[in-house]
């Protein structure tokens, strides 16, 4: 049973524009928040097609639509060069993130074992007692009656639950230290510029790239010291060993610039997602009075760590991920002409998935901007058509880390709500931002009590 004050809350988010505004109108806003350049039209109707001087926009949101482009015809569809540059610029030019084709495939099929089933459950107990790492500095600060920042908070934690799970022994800076810089890169770095909208070579400089240049370096000498530590035969954790793998002929698969990537993308970019989550999480909740109560009594009967053993929790991260995706915008370049949703697509044109606009989309959901976490527990779970819902997106490059992310989004989740209360502090302005993924504007302030 869900609290009734649940299904009041509408957080907040961006109002439509009325029209699509002039270029100038379009450079602030992808400048300042992307989010902003949606239309009441975008919110309403399945497929929006935009000309301008940048080219041929499809909005897709039409489910039998995002399947074609994902799934079914996916290799018509490559990623758009404004996407490759933003993911490049947080995990480097050859990780995972930012590759395509054979190398893509090769790295995907080595990192995979890390996030097989099993593997997957034998991270639970590191998940949970990096969560109560969480409460025990929590607590510090609700006896010190001292207002905290969530998502700092919960990517430190994020940061330790992979340090304890595919991290192990590999990684010196603490927690904290990699929350910060992570920040730091996230704000600057992937903000869109002139540059990017205009199409221009990724070697040409950015105030952006400037700006965030010290915190992607470090990053990028992390990921090098740690690759060099294993080479000297320090031992390996578990990415290390994944990165070690060799070829049918006996040579590494992962060059010395793809460990360097990868490793840096798994420290920086593997806890954005789970902390943002998190951290929306923990605001809605806040938001309705007595909902936490049932979510501290579910955990305390759950009879597992796994996400099905808390539906009420895991119902509520899925609504706060519908409402705040992790990842807002998907965009795929079309390589030959093609129909989607009985709309032409020619070569060239871009067409742009967004689990923004999906998710909150008046044809797919009812009361779409309220905070519902009902809309996940059966019976209604069971009428959400897959297309409908993509926070981990979808078809060969759906999220590798998927299940992990929502087996440490729970534990953590239900484990901080069973031994702290959480209220948030008055008087904040509280905006969803767009970069690569989808963030606070400014960190949300938060007092933290023991529960009795």
């Amino acid at each position: 049973m869900i609290a009734s004050d649940a299904i009041a809350f509408v957080p907040p988010a961006p109002t439509p524009q009325r029209a699509m505004p002039s270029m100038l109108g379009l450079y602030r806003h992808l400048r300042s928040n992307p989010l902003g350049i949606w239309t009441e039209e975008h919110y309403a109707t399945p497929v929006v097609v935009n000309d301008s001087s940048l080219g041929r926009r499809i909005v897709v949101s039409r489910p039998d639509g995002i399947r074609r482009v994902l799934i079914d015809n996916a290799a018509n569809y490559d990623r758009d060069g404004m996407q490759r540059a933003m993911l490049s610029r947080f995990s480097g030019d050859h990780s995972l993130f930012a590759t395509e084709g054979g190398r893509w495939r090769a790295q995907r099929h080595a990192l995979a074992p890390l996030f097989t089933p099993a593997r997957i459950v034998g991270y639970a107990p590191a998940m949970r007692a990096a969560a109560e790492r969480g409460v025990q500095r929590l607590s510090v600060a609700a006896e010190q009656q001292r207002p905290v920042q969530l998502l700092h908070e919960m990517a430190t934690i994020a940061v330790d639950v992979l340090v304890a799970t595919i991290l192990v022994g590999a990684l010196d800076p603490a927690p904290h230290e990699v929350a910060e810089r992570s920040d730091a890169m996230m704000r600057d770095a992937t903000r869109i510029g002139l540059l990017d909208i205009a199409g221009a070579p990724a070697w040409m400089p950015r105030v952006s790239r400037l700006r965030s240049w010290r915190a992607r370096r470090w990053f990028e000498q992390v990921g090098q010291d740690i690759a060099k530590r294993d080479r000297a035969g320090a031992g390996a954790c578990d990415l290390l060993a994944a990165l070690a793998v060799e070829d049918d002929n006996g040579r590494p698969l992962f060059s010395a610039r793809e460990r360097r990537d990868n490793i840096a993308m798994f420290i920086g970019a593997g806890h954005e997602t789970v902390a943002q989550t998190l951290t929306w999480a923990l605001f809605l909740v806040a938001s309705c009075p007595g909902l936490d109560d049932e979510i501290a009594a579910e955990a305390r009967e759950a009879s597992s760590d796994t996400a099905e053993a808390r539906p009420l929790a895991r119902a509520v991260l899925e609504e706060a991920m519908r409402l705040y995706p992790p990842a807002p915008t998907l965009t795929r370049r079309a390589l030959a002409p093609d129909r989607v949703a009985d709309t032409e697509v020619r070569r060239g044109d871009v067409l742009i998935i967004a689990p923004w606009l999906i998710h909150r989309h008046r044809s797919l959901w009812s009361a779409p901007d309220v905070f519902d976490p009902a809309r996940f527990l059966p019976p209604r779970r069971q009428q959400i058509d897959r297309f409908a819902y993509l926070p981990f997106g979808a078809g060969p490059r759906v999220c590798i880390g998927m299940a992990y992310a929502m087996q440490e989004a729970s534990i953590v989740f239900s484990h901080l709500l069973s031994r702290l209360r959480f209220a948030i502090v008055t008087g904040q302005t509280i905006e969803p931002l767009q970069r690569v993924t989808l963030r606070p504007r400014h960190d949300i302030r938060a007092e933290v009590r023991k529960r009795g």
